[in-house]
């Protein structure tokens, strides 16, 4: 028990840390990308490794594996809407005013 809590402490602060750098612009997008899959891929790996645990004893840990598994798969719904927000390019909007400021207006 002690072990799996360690395991689980770890994978969370590495997707922490994934997940922060998914959502920097700065990087560049087929990075983010290729990061935003191995996230993906490590959820796709607890909810099968969940799936196996909760048909393999289904009498024990019923429960138990019907919670982590929903709460799994919220997770990873969570992770691919993130994706999408950090994919999308964010453009800076110019405002004008009503008039536009002329550095030789003033010699006028």
């Amino acid at each position: 028990m002690i072990f799996e809590f360690i395991v689980e402490l770890i994978g969370t602060i590495f997707i922490e840390g994934c997940f922060l750098f998914v959502k920097d612009s700065k990087k560049p997008l087929w990075l983010r990308i290729i990061v935003g899959l191995l996230v993906f891929g490590f959820f796709l790996g607890v909810v099968a490794m969940l799936l196996i645990v909760a048909i393999t004893m289904w009498k024990e840990f019923k429960v138990f594996s019907i919670l982590f598994g929903s709460i799994a798969l919220l997770i990873m719904v969570f992770v691919v809407n993130e994706l999408k927000n950090a994919s999308r390019e964010e453009k800076p909007t110019r405002r004008f005013s009503g008039r536009r400021s002329n550095k030789s207006e003033g010699k006028r």
